[in-house]
């Protein structure tokens, strides 16, 4: 049984991704880094035309239709319908039910209003929709803010790349976090009781 609804937090909505209108807003966010790392942490960054977004997404998209194994949301803020930012799941692996998830928000400010919210959202999609077994989640040591909301979650540091990420003239440690499925219930459990 569903402990929540899904797809509509307190603050948020997970939506369909719009391509009339999303990668306008999406595009509004591509020149941070922290976002395009999100949309692709093995590309070199740089800001993003509207076409560019549009492209990548409609790939996206099509992946979802195509192999059934990736799925993406228009994260929108639930009191104005405002694009925020993009939950992803860019790859499932049915044949073990893990898989890789992706939070990006459109600003640090964003990230720390929302961030916590979209990621209870994305692990309950994961483990409750999804019957995931296990779900990894990358960041690292430039992102302090997100690796800390990422343990108040409950996951926990699987791999540690070392001077994998360069950043504003420096390496930085990219960090591989994940959780399992009973962890997640566990984490649960706790929140529903308090």
């Amino acid at each position: 049984m569903l402990s929540k609804q899904l797809f509509v937090g307190q603050n948020l909505v997970l939506d369909y991704y719009d391509l009339d209108k999303d990668p306008q807003e999406e595009a509004k966010y591509a020149s941070d880094p922290d976002y395009f790392w999100g949309m692709d942490n093995d590309a070199f960054p740089r800001p993003l035309t509207v076409f560019e977004i549009k492209k990548k997404r409609e790939e996206n998209l099509k992946a979802v239709l195509e192999k059934g194994n990736a799925y993406y949301f228009a994260l929108r803020k639930k009191e104005d319908n405002y694009f925020l930012g993009v939950i992803a799941f860019p790859w499932v692996w049915w044949n073990s039910r893990s898989a890789y998830m992706t939070v990006i928000l459109g600003s640090e400010e964003l990230t720390r209003e929302f961030f916590d919210e979209a990621l209870a959202m994305g692990l309950r999609y994961a483990f409750e929709e999804l019957d995931l077994k296990e779900l990894t989640i990358n960041t690292g040591e430039f992102q302090p803010y997100i690796m800390e909301a990422l343990f108040r979650a409950g996951l926990h540091q699987a791999v540690q790349m070392r001077e994998n990420v360069y950043r504003d003239g420096h390496y930085y440690d990219k960090i591989i976090m994940e959780m399992l499925q009973e962890e997640w219930q566990l984490k649960s459990a706790e929140v529903n009781c308090e």
